[in-house]
C-alpha cells in the first residue's frame, strides 16, 4: 500500500520553510524500516531522519514526493528496475555504483563499539572482551576479522543485554545505537560510552539508472540550501542528540549530474 507522506506537517513545525512555488512534479521514493531509526514508517511521531529529511530537501525543491515503505531488498529493486524513482538511504559502493544514479548524500554512518564501561576505541581493544552484540552486516564485519564471540540479538535486544550486562559492548552504527538507547529504551545517554569510529560508510539518495540528471541537480541543490541553512543540523539533533555529524568517508563522491 503506498502512502503519501504529509509534507505540510514539516512545514507546521517550522522544520523547512515553503519555499518558492515550482512545478508539481510528483515522484516516489521507496525505503525499508529495516533502517530504523533513519526511516522507521508513516506511522511514527518521528518517522525516520531519512525520511523527514528527503521529505523537506523535495518541499525545497517545489518536487511531490510519494514515500512507500517495502522489504529492503524489494525497495531496492523497485527502484533498480523501474523507472524515475528513489530510494534512501543506499550505502554508495563499488558494488553498486553502476546500478543507481546518486543523487546526494544523505549521511555517513559510522560504526563503533558501544559499552557502559571502559571505551573501546579499536578492533584490538575489543579482542579482549567475552561477549559482543552484533547482528546482520554488523557481525559479518566482526566475523571478517576474526570475531567468533558475537551474541546475534533481535531487534533492539543487544541494547538491553549491553544495559543489563549480559554482553561486554555492542557494535553497530553510532546514530542508531544513540537513538536506540534514548529514544526507544528511555536510558540516560550519559551511560552510554561511544567509542572512536571504527568504519564509516556514505549513505546516499540513490535513483532509477532512467533518473533524469537535471532532476539531481535540481534536488542536490536543494539539500545544500537545507545545510546551509541549518535544517539538516537541527533534524539530525533531533534524532541523534549532541553526537556530532561525521563527515564524508568519500568526499570525493559526486551527485551523477
Amino acid at each position: 500500500m503506498f502512502r503519501v507522506f504529509p509534507i505540510a506537517i514539516l512545514l507546521l513545525a517550522g522544520i523547512v520553510s515553503a519555499g518558492p512555488a515550482k512545478a508539481a512534479d510528483t515522484i516516489r521514493a521507496y525505503t525499508s524500516s529495516a533502517l530504523s531509526p533513519l526511516s522507521r514508517g508513516h506511522e511514527y511521531e518521528m518517522p525516520g531522519f531519512f525520511h523527514e529529511y528527503v521529505a523537506a530537501v523535495m518541499a525545497e525543491a517545489g518536487i511531490a514526493l510519494e514515500i512507500s515503505y517495502l522489504p529492503w531488498r524489494r525497495a531496492q529493486s523497485e527502484v533498480t528496475g523501474g523507472s524515475g524513482a528513489l530510494l534512501f538511504g543506499a550505502t554508495r559502493t563499488a558494488e553498486r555504483e553502476a546500478s543507481f544514479r546518486w543523487v546526494t548524500r544523505l549521511i555517513t554512518a559510522e560504526r563503533a563499539f558501544l559499552t557502559t564501561g571502559p571505551r573501546i576505541d579499536s578492533i584490538d581493544a575489543a579482542r579482549g572482551l567475552a561477549r559482543i552484540g552484533a547482528r546482520s552486516v554488523h557481525a559479518r564485519l566482526l566475523e571478517a576479522r576474526g570475531f567468533t564471540n558475537l551474541d546475534p540479538g533481535v531487534g533492539n535486544s543487544s541494547f538491553q543485554k549491553l544495559a543489563s550486562g549480559r554482553v561486554d559492548a555492542v557494535y553497530t552504527v553510532t546514530v542508531r545505537a544513540r537513538f536506540v538507547w534514548t529514544g526507544e529504551l528511555g536510558r540516560d545517554i550519559a551511560d552510554l560510552v561511544i567509542g572512536a569510529p571504527i568504519e564509516a560508510s556514505d549513505i546516499w539518495l540513490a535513483a532509477s539508472p532512467d533518473f533524469d540528471p537535471a532532476l539531481i541537480e535540481r534536488i542536490h541543490a536543494a539539500s545544500q540550501r537545507l545545510i546551509a541553512d541549518g535544517t539538516y543540523d537541527r533534524l539530525h539533533r533531533r534524532y541523534f542528540g549532541d553526537l556530532a555529524i561525521a563527515p564524508p568517508n568519500n568526499p570525493a563522491l559526486m551527485p551523477s549530474f
